[in-house]
């Protein structure tokens, strides 16, 4: 499922762009059109060029479409984290962080069954850890990244996205002594 996805955000990304330039294209054709006829409106210029609709219609369809795409993802993605957190609570599991195997954490696997939906802040790029829960023939691997202002907020990341958006926050101290 998470291909079929990623194949079609690869194909929406270039329709956007192209019909954003052609959308532009067609009001700077518009613009000089209206400086030379100071009665040429808005509405001949539309009858006179019909591919100008049909590239504002193409365009809000694949920007919506993107939306819908990565929203979609990014649920699927946090229902698998969300789902194999769930199997591993209360179990033998082991716990890296930056390759470095560390003490598991009950308030790690809380924060993990609660991510939510990113808001408006940053991330900080430069404070990233890569976190690895194993049980048995289950795997989590997921990249986090603190926030820029709250530094107890990380934005999670699928390792396994091609997309660099968050797939949402967690709030958590755990993570305090390993960065």
């Amino acid at each position: 499922m998470y291909e079929i996805i990623d194949s079609f955000i690869s194909y929406l990304k270039p329709i956007v762009i192209v019909t954003g330039f052609a959308i532009f294209y067609y009001l700077v054709k518009f613009r000089i059109l209206h400086f030379k006829q100071e009665d040429y409106d808005m509405l001949d210029y539309l009858k006179d060029h019909k591919n100008f609709i049909l590239s504002i219609i193409l365009f809000l369809a694949c920007v919506t479409s993107l939306e819908a795409l990565n929203d979609k993802e990014n649920k699927l993605y946090k229902n698998e984290i969300t789902h194999k957190v769930e199997q591993i609570a209360d179990k033998d599991y082991a716990v890296s962080i930056n390759n470095i195997s560390v003490p598991k954490n009950e308030s790690l696997i809380k924060a993990l069954k609660n991510i939510r939906h990113s808001t408006g802040n940053k991330p900080d790029n430069s404070n990233t850890i890569y976190l690895k829960i194993t049980y048995k023939d289950i795997f989590i691997t997921l990249r986090l990244s603190r926030d820029s202002y709250i530094k107890t907020k990380y934005w999670v990341y699928h390792n396994a996205r091609k997309s660099e958006m968050a797939i949402g926050e967690i709030q958590t101290s755990y993570f305090n002594k390993y960065r």
